[in-house]
């Protein structure tokens, strides 16, 4: 049973791990980690602290229903998760705090309300900025202990409102201070803001914490089943968490390529836009594969990928591990990048069958832009001698355990994958390519290095 925190700002870490030791932490949320914590880390409970604002697409609300939908317990508290979980509270989100509660009633609207500026994970997520809900509970406070009256209070909220989350700074927090209040009531309110009573956030944080190390409250009896509705924009984000992009080659330290010849290869294809391997062209079809497979629904699934990678290690004699990665080495690809490849590959497969029919009548197109058809008409070669039914077939499958057709169950896929209208016009191009040496040609050929 593992349970999952995502915690920035609002608590540090090391006080987090002591309050719930049984929990995994991580970074604060971002568009895809709510989703890959259920599909991927198999989390039994989440807990959604802190997430993404601003500088990277938030998490989504549909991430929430697909961990409810699957019968994940989700919690909510202190900053991103106190606003996603008054949103979703009706979908069985369960929300934690003063500031959830704020949300929940309408008192709490805007979502800087919790926003703030902070260091990045190697520095702690120190924030470096002050929310408004603790500006709010500090005067709130002071008003309370008589340090400041009920307008002045106002007054500082008001002017820490017309600042920008990103620069309600501690310093000009006490800036605000000393232009709206006596030097006498800057020092109490300064001391009653370090207090812990101060910070709303790390107070609800910790109750979230509390809650999820004790497991007999951290998993609650289910609640009515939540439908989640499949969208193109749902799968896109799917198939961008299943299948991560590759590391940047300014990124990937285990690149065997020397970063300046990637540099340079890189350059190259920019300078020669007509390239057929790297031109425009070819990096278009790319993004067209994977925008119209992302709308469609296709996906390359785990499956998909590892049978076209057993496909392509028999095609190139790779019969090992060890083999493949030697293989892999010597062209200075890495295993990412050629997870990658596999499964772009498997989308244009799926893609070819999708719209196999529509694809023959291109061909026209295609040869107009080669040239007109008296430059190709010498490529559809004579018919020759048929040969019996059980040669053709025979034929087929050996063009098809040589890599040169593709690998499909049976004939009559083959003939929807190729775009062929019956076995009858696919054994006659055969024929047709038999007869000038076009596929048995290549068929016999040796691929691997």
């Amino acid at each position: 049973m593992t349970a999952v925190v995502f915690l920035g700002p609002s608590l540090p870490w090391q006080q987090a791990a002591a309050i719930a030791p049984n929990v995994e932490l991580w970074p604060p949320a971002q568009a895809g980690d709510v989703y890959r914590a259920v599909e991927h880390r198999r989390a039994s409970a989440l807990g959604l602290i802190d997430g993404v604002f601003g500088t990277a697409p938030s998490v989504w609300h549909k991430e929430i229903l697909f961990a409810l939908s699957h019968g994940v317990p989700v919690w909510g508290s202190s900053s991103m998760g106190a606003l996603r979980a008054a949103e979703c509270a009706p979908f069985g989100m369960i929300g934690i705090g003063d500031i959830f509660e704020s949300y929940a009633s309408g008192c709490t609207v805007d979502d800087d309300e919790v926003a703030v500026a902070h260091l990045d994970e190697a520095d702690g997520f120190t924030p470096v900025t002050i929310p408004m809900v603790t500006v709010r509970r500090i005067a709130l406070l002071a008003t309370e202990a008589s340090v400041i009256t009920a307008c002045e209070a106002e007054t500082v909220i008001e002017r820490c409102k017309e600042t920008f989350y990103g620069d309600r700074t501690a310093e000009r927090f006490d800036e605000i201070l000393a232009e709206s209040l006596s030097p006498g009531a800057v020092a109490e309110v300064r001391q009653i803001s370090s207090t812990p009573e101060a910070d709303p956030k790390a107070q609800d944080a910790r109750m979230l914490l509390t809650l999820l190390a004790d497991e007999r409250h951290a998993h609650p009896t289910p609640g009515d089943p939540v439908l989640l509705e499949e969208t193109a924009f749902w799968r896109r984000l799917r198939h961008e968490v299943d299948l991560p992009s590759v590391t940047p080659w300014f990124e990937d330290p285990g690149a065997s390529v020397d970063l300046a010849d990637r540099v340079n290869i890189v350059r190259g294809a920019l300078l020669e836009p007509r390239d057929a391997d790297l031109g425009i062209r070819a990096r278009l079809w790319v993004h067209v594969v994977q925008e119209c497979c992302a709308l469609l629904g296709i996906e390359a699934t785990a499956p998909d990928i590892q049978r076209k990678s057993e496909e392509m290690r028999r095609e190139h004699g790779l019969l090992s591990a060890s083999a493949t990665r030697e293989w892999l080495a010597r062209r200075g690809v890495s295993g990412r990048e050629w997870q990658q490849a596999l499964a772009l590959e498997v989308m244009a497969d799926k893609l070819a069958l999708e719209f196999s029919a529509e694809l023959r009548g291109h061909v026209a197109v295609l040869v107009a832009a080669r040239g007109g058809w008296n430059d190709v008409v010498g490529l559809s070669g004579t018919p020759g001698a048929a040969g019996t039914w059980e040669e053709q077939t025979g034929r087929v499958a050996s063009l098809m355990a040589a890599g040169v057709l593709p690998q499909v169950p049976d004939l009559d896929g083959l003939v929807a994958r190729l775009g062929f209208t019956s076995l009858t016009e696919l054994f006659d191009a055969l024929d047709r390519h038999h007869d000038r040496g076009g596929l048995n040609s290549s068929a016999g050929s040796d691929r691997s290095d």
